[in-house]
């Protein structure tokens, strides 16, 4: 079964990846988009604990505050290289962490419980953010 160009397009605009990861994971799932998305989503989830434990010299900070001032957090997202840590993306995740920090209360360097927090209107966890983001990021 061939895949063609615009299969391969539209799954990439749907998950960001690569466009031989999406014509890869339409292969490997006979041209079904669901299937290939699951598989693009758990390729990126192994990818990234392959790379959790190499070293992150690079990344930036990001805060939030309540609009009342009543509640903000800071949080720092360290990343591989620069090139990542000057991404828009990257840095409109650092900002999204910290905002479910704020929101979930999460007490100053607890990573572990801000990883399990789930932001408010989300039904995936902060560490699941994270890893979709690895996807297209390639490194968090």
């Amino acid at each position: 079964m061939g895949i063609s160009a615009q299969e391969v397009k539209t799954l990439r605009e749907k998950t960001g990846c690569p466009m031989m990861d999406c014509k890869k994971a339409l292969e490997e799932s006979g041209g079904d988009m669901e299937k290939a998305s699951d598989y693009l989503r758990k390729k990126g989830i192994a990818g990234a604990e392959k790379r959790s434990e190499r070293p992150t010299a690079e990344g930036t900070l990001a805060g939030y505050a309540s609009a009342d001032g009543r509640v903000c957090a800071v949080v720092e997202i360290a990343c591989e290289t620069d090139f990542v840590a000057k991404n828009e993306k990257f840095r409109t995740l650092a900002v999204s962490v910290a905002k479910a920090a704020a929101e979930c209360g999460v007490p100053p360097e607890d990573n572990a419980a801000l990883l399990r927090c789930k932001p408010r209107g989300q039904t995936v966890t902060v560490e699941e953010i994270i890893k979709q983001e690895f996807q297209t990021l390639k490194e968090v």
